[in-house]
């Protein structure tokens, strides 16, 4: 769950920078959004066997681990162009549980993450919001797969909650 959740966290992140300034439409948006994940992370725990009596306090921690990864993002984006803030964001959250990371890897991942940027930056916001989310493919590191842009039903999902 970790990894998944973490780069659902990034993406989520990067989506949250881009639209927070973009008036009270983009803000209800991100709202249902945020409900989308919240939902998603309470069905995940369920299907991984959590009882329901202990769901909810799962899912206030996913929260709060949540707007802790769009702080520290949010931050190290901020202090563009050095990359340092966010190849250290990436290490601490992304990479958190990874025993080894090489740093070439997380290199390339902070690359991905100001090309997402810059993508996102590039769509108007009603388009953003009608789930035209332009995230670049993502090569793995040294194994030739691809990871595809993030419109997997999250987007869909947040134009129907609401």
């Amino acid at each position: 769950m970790d990894g998944r959740f973490d780069c659902l966290a990034l993406h989520l992140s990067l989506v949250i920078d881009r639209l927070s300034p973009e008036g009270r439409v983009a803000r209800t948006w991100l709202q249902r959004l945020n409900e989308c994940f919240v939902s998603d992370f309470d069905q995940s725990l369920r299907e991984m066997g959590v009882g329901d009596l202990s769901v909810g306090r799962h899912v206030k921690q996913m929260v709060q681990a949540l707007h802790g990864r769009f702080l520290a993002y949010h931050g190290a984006l901020a202090a563009a162009p050095d990359d340092r803030p966010l190849i250290v964001a990436l290490e601490n959250n992304l990479y958190g549980t990874v025993l080894e990371t090489d740093a070439a890897s997380v290199l390339a991942m902070a690359r991905y993450v100001r090309s997402a940027v810059a993508g996102l930056a590039q769509v108007p916001a009603a388009q953003l919001m009608a789930g035209a989310l332009p995230f670049p493919a993502l090569s793995s590191a040294g194994n030739g797969t691809q990871m595809a842009g993030m419109d997997n039903g999250i987007v869909a999902q947040s134009r129907h909650a609401g």
